[in-house]
């Protein structure tokens, strides 16, 4: 039951490009409570892991491409829904260590190279939310797309504007905002384009 997050996404997800390889990883106890993870071609060593061996690992390679190799823990079967967590971990080229450096959403789908988008609704809004995986760190992108389709928030009409307004969301009347943490500004509805389908 463990592998079947993975399984699925290797088997029904389309990488964002053509060259990337995507494999799962066996996973063994090592010394003083690492893991020791490997393919047929690979060997990695975790020497402080978050997770243990009850969850699925995966390693992604970008050939042709510098950085690192990407290892992805993903939640076992009975902790995977819609708030589960995909730990990361990075491997230098021609390293074996793997360093943990952040999480994405175990629902994320990847968009283009070491970039993913995660939709989900959560209250009355629908969030598009991106991150960008580096060698060191993931890092949340900004800003964070917001569907309003069952509220009323306070929107700056523009970036720039002193006030916000009161606007509501509905499903017959959509609003679009970007969402900067700090404020909310409205946007075109074209820019939240095919969110409510997601």
């Amino acid at each position: 039951m463990k592998h079947i997050a993975a399984l699925c996404f290797l088997l029904f997800c389309t990488s964002a490009s053509s060259e990337v390889l995507e494999s799962n990883l066996d996973c063994k106890p090592g010394a003083e409570g690492g893991l020791i993870l490997s393919s047929a071609e690979r060997v990695f060593v975790i020497k402080s892991p978050e997770r243990d061996c009850q969850s699925a690992f995966t390693f992604k390679t970008y050939p042709g491409k510098t950085g690192a190799i990407l290892i992805f823990a993903w939640p076992p079967s009975d902790e995977f829904g819609l708030n589960s967590q995909r730990y990361v971990y990075s491997v230098m080229p021609e390293k074996k260590e793997a360093t943990h450096i952040g999480y994405i959403p175990a629902g994320a789908d990847e968009i283009e190279d070491r970039v993913f988008k995660h939709v989900l609704q959560e209250g009355g809004s629908i969030y598009e939310t991106r991150y960008r995986i580096e060698s060191d760190k993931v890092s949340t992108l900004s800003p964070v797309k917001e569907l309003i389709i069952a509220d009323t928030l306070c929107i700056y009409p523009q970036r720039n504007s002193s006030k916000c307004e009161q606007m509501t969301g509905t499903f017959e009347n959509l609003v679009c905002v970007m969402n900067y943490g700090e404020r909310k500004v409205l946007a075109d509805i074209s820019a939240c384009a095919g969110m409510i389908d997601q």
